[in-house]
């Protein structure tokens, strides 16, 4: 029991952060008590003369820390046009734009704003019962020195007031949110597989950095996705650095986490206007048609800024490319800055690991 007596949401979420919690909690009493635990009646003396377990200390010590409304060391300043928050958790190396989320709905009628630092615990700062009257055009997000901006385009709107008048909470590892999109477009980029385009609701903003992914909700034909907020904490920054030496195994659809890194690097080449190519890709499928097209990709597959080596385990008489499932033979010798990103099925994935 490695979270025995203690808040195991940063735990639970860590490894099961694409759970439904909706069809969890129809058979067990799961999740988080939303209500306010300053209205809980207090228990009643004991019965016994025996002494409070420790978990029954522990239980007493969360409640009564949680009583009181928490602020987590953040700091939020306010005024008419825009929001600030900081913390002194939080810095220029643990923060950047792709650590945050805001929602502002005015159909949910809640402003919400979730900081997500490196090697620090979410952090969500909710505004809830907003006035439906309480409407913005817009609004810009600016992370600088360990601060979050935010500022509305708002003409006749006094943000601070609005805000003040809201109910205000502060809640440290939220529950991953979801938000429903539409699909603006869709097309086949192999002959199993499709491209999807998706729009955001309106006031919903996150950028899905390098390293993160996202889970999807369908429910049944002609809903509507539901699309969460980025998962993941592993900082992947020192890995963009187009100089660095990065092998990539990727088997199917595990190509997709792969087209940011390749984007952020190939766009570091071109900001310092270098051709070197330190990045390589091998590219694992079954045969020549699951290869996907590359008029969505930031390169072509003859790109030569990647060395990119097309293998196929079940080929036609006509591939003159290499054959085979991942094997050590297949692979470049290793050295010390060598980083190695893998993905695709289990199977694969225990397999180039070994």
């Amino acid at each position: 029991m490695r979270a025995a007596g203690t808040d195991a949401t940063d735990l639970f979420n860590q490894y099961h952060a694409w759970v439904n919690y909706d069809s969890m909690l129809k058979s067990c009493l799961v999740g988080r008590f939303t209500g306010d635990l300053s209205k809980l009646p207090q228990p009643g003396p004991s019965t016994s003369d025996q002494p409070q377990s420790v978990s029954a200390q522990l239980n007493a010590l969360i409640v009564k820390g949680k009583q009181k409304q928490e602020t987590y060391g953040v700091d939020i300043i306010k005024d008419a046009t825009s929001v600030t928050l900081k913390c002194q958790y939080w810095t220029t190396d643990n923060l950047r734009l792709e650590n945050v989320a805001v929602d502002w709905s005015s159909s949910k009628q809640h402003f919400r704003i979730v900081v997500r630092p490196m090697g620090n615990p979410a952090i969500e700062v909710k505004w809830g019962g907003i006035s439906t009257e309480s409407t913005v055009n817009g609004y810009r997000v600016l992370v600088k020195d360990g601060q979050v901006v935010i500022t509305f385009d708002a003409e006749d709107l006094d943000v601070s007031a609005v805000l003040s008048s809201a109910n205000h909470s502060i809640r440290q590892s939220p529950l991953l949110a979801y938000h429903e999109c539409i699909i603006e477009e869709k097309r086949a980029v192999s002959h199993d597989t499709r491209l999807f385009t998706l729009r955001l609701p309106e006031g919903v903003f996150f950028p899905v950095g390098v390293g993160r992914h996202v889970s999807f909700k369908v429910k049944k034909g002609g809903d509507l996705i539901e699309i969460s907020e980025p998962i993941g904490s592993t900082d992947l920054l020192t890995w963009t650095d187009p100089e660095t030496e990065l092998l990539m195994l990727a088997a199917g659809t595990g190509l997709t986490p792969m087209i940011n890194m390749l984007n952020v690097r190939l766009r570091g080449l071109s900001d310092q206007g270098s051709s070197t190519c330190n990045t390589r890709l091998l590219m694992f499928n079954k045969t020549e048609q699951d290869i996907v097209d590359d008029n969505w990709m930031p390169m072509r597959w003859n790109d030569t800024r990647v060395k990119t080596e097309h293998i196929l385990s079940e080929p036609s008489a006509n591939w003159t490319g290499k054959t085979g499932r991942i094997s050590a033979d297949m692979l470049p010798s290793g050295n010390n800055s060598l980083r190695v990103l893998i993905c695709g099925p289990d199977g694969f994935v225990q397999s180039a690991a070994k």
